[in-house]
């Protein structure tokens, strides 16, 4: 009688699964999940002990260090004036006065500048001295005291082209020192 009681056992079991088949199939699919997921932990790990990265995480670096940096922008510079062949006075944010920003202004510079024959182009950061060159280049070199210290402070840069002696030259001053940058 044993051995009916399991028959009749197997009979409604396999009745049951018969009868819900979709809810049999999410059952063991979620146990073969579960299964399949417990052993895929187990490969990750090394015979060190450490851990690779997963797939998932594998992707996800991939697409970061796929994604392209923004380029930095270039900051703003307006014309105050013009002077002689060539001359050119721009002004800029006295927050702009950094290494970076004024790298960034000269290779522009180069890209608007670098092919002609003659450039003269000063980066200052206060309009008022700025306008001191391109009104007459000769006041800026007749300057005293005072007065000179503060053109000196405001002057950050300068871009030089002549094609005639092969000079193309971009130097930032800055805090007192002088660098040349290349472009």
């Amino acid at each position: 009688m044993v051995i009916g009681v399991n028959h009749c056992y197997d009979i409604t079991m396999k009745d049951w699964i018969t009868k819900h088949k979709i809810l049999s199939g999410v059952i063991a699919f979620l146990i073969l999940a579960v299964t399949f997921g417990a052993f895929g932990a187990d490969k990750t790990k090394q015979e060190d002990g450490t851990t690779t990265p997963s797939q998932s995480e594998t992707a996800q670096q991939t697409a970061t260090q796929a994604k392209p940096q923004p380029e930095p922008s270039i900051p703003n510079y307006d014309l105050v004036g013009e002077y002689g062949q060539g001359g050119r006075v721009y002004v800029i944010s006295p927050a702009d006065a950094t290494e970076d920003k004024l790298t960034l202004i000269g290779k522009d510079l180069n890209k608007r500048f670098g092919a002609e024959t003659y450039a003269r182009i000063g980066i200052y950061t206060d309009k008022t001295q700025a306008q001191i060159l391109s009104n007459n280049p000769i006041d800026a070199a007749n300057l005293d005291g005072a007065a000179a210290d503060a053109y000196d402070k405001a002057y950050v840069a300068q871009f030089n082209v002549n094609k005639n002696s092969g000079l193309k030259q971009y130097v930032i001053y800055l805090n007192g020192s002088q660098k040349e940058i290349d472009l």
